[in-house]
């Protein structure tokens, strides 16, 4: 018995002729053929130039003041913080593809820290960027130094709370004064100096909250955080919201 003949449109010739075809050998009852795995990679969406992983554009002014690759707290902290039980796998590896839509479900709520309690709370996507959880802890935070005379801790408390969170997200680096106040004017959208920085922040370095570094030859000192876990309600002496 021959070979199959099929019919095969030549392109020099123009005309139909009939080539063999050989047979395709026959796999065996008893043969099994192991399946491909293929590894996940990173997702081509983390790497889009000028959009944040979740598709809204980045780097303009509406962006996450303190990483403007994102667009908000929310997704900074989903993108970058390692889920719970694992040490570098992280909420959104573990969220992709889950959910009765494997490519769009819908966004968790998160648990994330109170910059002046460290209570957690839950951030939703409604509310981003949120970093207090109520708002006795916001009022609390952003004292106007006119009107603390009758609260306790220092009439600059506004500004000294600012500066103990910029340190605080850099733990492990040391900061000028010049460096401080851009992330201050940058993050908080308020005006700031060197010298308002070098000034304020010695109250901090005398409790030891914060440490001074000086080299002996630099010229420009910097500053490194000494306390990173402490609540700043409990470092700058409140014990309740005292009224607007």
């Amino acid at each position: 018995m021959g070979m199959p003949i099929e019919w095969s449109y030549g392109l020099d010739s123009r005309e139909w002729e009939q080539i063999e075809v050989p047979e395709k050998p026959k796999r065996r009852p008893n043969e099994v053929t192991k399946p491909t795995i293929k590894k996940k990679g990173i997702d081509p969406q983390l790497n889009i130039k000028g959009f944040c992983p979740c598709g809204r554009p980045c780097g303009v002014k509406s962006s996450y003041r303190r990483d403007v690759s994102y667009c908000s707290r929310y997704c900074f902290e989903f993108m970058t913080f390692p889920a719970e039980g694992y040490k570098k796998k992280t909420r959104y590896e573990c969220w992709r593809g889950t959910g009765k839509y494997a490519y769009n479900p819908p966004w968790p709520k998160l648990e994330a820290s109170c910059a002046w309690c460290n209570d957690i709370f839950t951030l939703k996507r409604s509310d981003e960027n949120r970093i207090f959880c109520s708002q006795d802890c916001s009022h609390q935070a952003k004292r106007n130094p006119k009107s603390t005379s009758k609260r306790n801790g220092s009439t600059q408390i506004a500004l000294r709370v600012r500066t103990m969170l910029v340190l605080r997200a850099f733990p492990n680096e040391c900061l000028t004064a010049d460096e401080i106040a851009t992330h201050y004017r940058d993050w908080f959208r308020m005006s700031c100096s060197p010298a308002k920085i070098s000034a304020s922040i010695k109250t901090l370095i005398k409790n030891g909250w914060v440490e001074k570094i000086d080299d002996g030859g630099q010229k420009l000192l910097t500053y490194r955080i000494a306390n990173c876990n402490s609540p700043l309600k409990s470092l700058f002496g409140e014990s309740g919201n005292l009224g607007r």
